[in-house]
Formats: structure tokens, C-alpha cells, sequence
């Protein structure tokens, strides 16, 4: 391949290790092999994607046609992505874990069969359970077929302090049944599809989101598990119910009673959950309105929408309202936020 056009598709020297590094700004990180000429797909794949990019020595099975497909997000503290992939074999090999890299992936198996050979054992994945390994040791996992998976990778010490003996509970199959796990997948799902801005303050609190349903699907430390006891069930709902929050933050008619009845609660259940984490839902609402606000104010493309339109997207019926609560939060009216976001570009 030249090296024009390896630099162009963002695999020029050290490319492949920056294409799933951490975005100053929470965008999102794609890769697909159709994006490779034809005739150097499996090398580039082999050699610069996966050994460079993933550290993995990956190969497509025999009879099998290499596609990958990737999407994620890489914040501060955690990396989650959805790939789907054909037939391979990926193994971190000991000659890879010389890099030292000491973080916890979280598989969840989306489709397809999986073979995971770690620590002398044979794992089968179906369609569901997930599994926790660690970079340090040595794994191979087979797909034979095609199929889909979501991941996770996150640093060794957000665990340690939430589950009790850690390398005794990694390498071992989740039931697909776990409802730790499927609350995960979920929240994981829709951060996945979510394509709106993110300020840094929210994604730090997405990973610590994450730590906290990694560790419930994993096993609690004795500590952790009597203060989350009885409120594991709330927590994982309060989880659930900001993300959906996030999600139609344009939406004028959310309310306690909206997310109550899509979420097969009472209002006043809701109403507790946010009490509980020291809030509400109108000053939940309130502020992440505002924050998408200000975040689509800063930027350049949309200085031909007019403010009413923005703060219309964000959920805001009364522009005079909409000014003053910005101004009140920012220290500055949103035509400034915008005129300063215009200067700095």
C-alpha cells in the first residue's frame, strides 16, 4: 500500500495506535476494512490494524472473506466499541503482553459463536454471555463464523476496589441472564448509538457508570456489596433512566410520569432514585440540556441555525427562560457563548 494512502486512511506511522486512542473531544472512532484497497486488505488488517492498532496477531480462518467493521468512543478512563467481524482467529500472544498494558476487557457476545482459550480453559460464547479478561495473560478467541460483539476495556485499578479477588473471578463465561450484563449491554448499546456532544464532566461520569455495572457482573468486593445491597436493582434503574433522559433531552413532554411508565414504575419511584443521588429530575434535566446547548453554540456549523432553533432541539419552549437559565449557569448569554466560539475558530 503507498504510503500516501496509508496516511490517508489513518495508518501512517503510529496511525493505527492513535485511530483507537482517546479523542480530545469525545468524538467517536471508526474503522472498516472496505475502506482498504482489495489486494493489501488481510496484510494491512494483520500486520498495521490489529498487531499495531489492537495488539493482537489476528487472522481471518480459512474460507473465510475479511470484513471488520468498528465504532466507538475512547474518554477518560474506559474505551467501548462495537465490531462486527468475519471468521478470525485473534490472539494476544506473550510476545505482545511484553507491552505491559494492564487493562480489563469486558466481552459481551452480541452474535455468532465464540471460542475463548485462556489459563488452560476452553470458553464457548453464545449469543449474550460476556467474559472478562485481563491484557496481561495470554487468550485466543476463534470465531468460525460471523458474527458481532460489544467490548469494553477499562484500567485494572477502577476494579480492584469494587470486586473482591479480581483475577480469581476474569476468564469466566456471564450468563447471558445476568442482569448486571444485560443492563450493560443496553447502556452500552445506546452510548454506542448515541451521536450527539458529550462534555468531558459527562463522560467521566459514563465511566464511572461502567465501573460500577462491570462490577455488579463480575461479583462486588464484601465492602461494596453490603453499601449496594438492596440498592443494586435502583442503581442500575437510575443508570437506565438518565441514559433514556439523555437520549430525548429534546423532548418537551419528559417528565417523572413518561419515564415512569417506559421504564414499568411508579413516578414516585423515579422521583426517589434522583433524591437518592442527591438531585432531581428537572435539575438533572435542566443541566444536560444546557450543557448540549452550550456544546452546539461552540460550534462553527451551527452558527446559520438561529439560538430559538438550538434551544428548541434542546427541550426549551420559553426562549426568554432558556436566556436566563444559560446566562445564570455560564456566566454568559448564548449569543456570547456563540460569538466567543466564532472568535476562537
Amino acid at each position: 500500500m503507498p504510503v500516501a494512502m496509508m496516511r490517508r486512511a489513518g495508518l501512517g506511522r503510529g496511525g493505527a495506535r492513535r485511530m483507537f486512542g482517546e479523542s480530545t473531544d469525545g468524538s467517536a472512532f471508526e474503522f472498516s476494512t472496505d475502506r482498504l484497497p482489495e489486494q493489501d486488505r488481510v496484510r494491512i488488517w494483520c500486520d498495521v490494524v490489529a498487531r499495531q492498532g489492537m495488539r493482537i496477531e489476528s487472522q481471518p480462518l480459512p474460507g473465510s472473506t475479511l470484513k471488520v467493521d468498528i465504532r466507538g468512543y475512547a474518554w477518560p478512563g474506559i474505551m467501548i466499541a462495537r465490531a462486527h467481524l468475519s471468521g478470525l482467529r485473534d490472539e494476544r500472544t506473550p510476545e505482545l503482553l511484553a507491552d505491559g498494558e494492564d487493562n480489563i476487557s469486558i466481552i459481551i457476545n452480541l452474535a455468532g459463536p465464540v471460542t475463548i482459550k485462556a489459563r488452560s480453559n476452553e470458553n464457548y460464547l453464545n449469543a449474550g454471555e460476556g467474559f472478562a479478561i485481563s491484557a496481561l495473560e495470554p487468550s485466543v478467541f476463534t470465531r468460525p463464523t460471523p458474527g458481532s460483539v460489544i467490548g469494553l476495556s477499562l484500567p485494572r485499578q477502577a476494579l480492584t476496589s469494587r470486586v473482591r479477588n479480581l483475577d480469581a473471578v476474569l476468564m469466566r463465561v456471564i450468563p447471558a441472564k445476568s442482569e448486571p450484563l444485560q443492563i450493560l449491554k443496553a447502556y452500552v448499546g445506546f452510548l454506542l448509538d448515541y451521536k450527539g456532544p458529550t462534555t468531558e464532566e459527562v463522560r467521566r461520569s459514563i465511566a464511572t457508570h461502567l465501573y460500577q455495572l462491570v462490577a455488579h457482573a463480575l461479583g462486588p468486593s464484601p465492602d461494596i456489596a453490603m453499601a449496594m445491597e438492596g440498592r443494586s436493582t435502583a442503581t442500575a434503574r437510575l443508570i437506565a433512566i438518565k441514559a433514556d433522559v439523555l437520549e430525548n433531552l429534546g423532548n418537551r413532554e419528559l417528565t417523572t410520569d413518561w419515564l415512569a411508565l417506559r421504564h414499568h414504575v411508579s413516578a414516585r419511584y423515579v422521583q426517589m432514585l434522583f433524591e437518592n443521588d442527591d438531585t432531581t429530575l428537572s435539575a438533572f434535566l435542566l443541566e444536560r440540556r444546557l450543557e448540549r446547548a452550550h456544546d452546539l453554540l461552540g460550534h462553527r456549523g451551527n452558527n446559520v441555525r438561529s439560538i430559538g432553533a438550538i434551544a428548541l432541539e434542546c427541550g426549551f419552549g420559553d426562549l426568554s427562560y432558556f436566556n436566563r437559565a444559560f446566562k445564570k449557569r455560564f456566566a454568559v448569554t448564548p449569543s456570547e457563548r456563540r460569538a466567543d466560539a466564532i472568535g476562537e475558530s
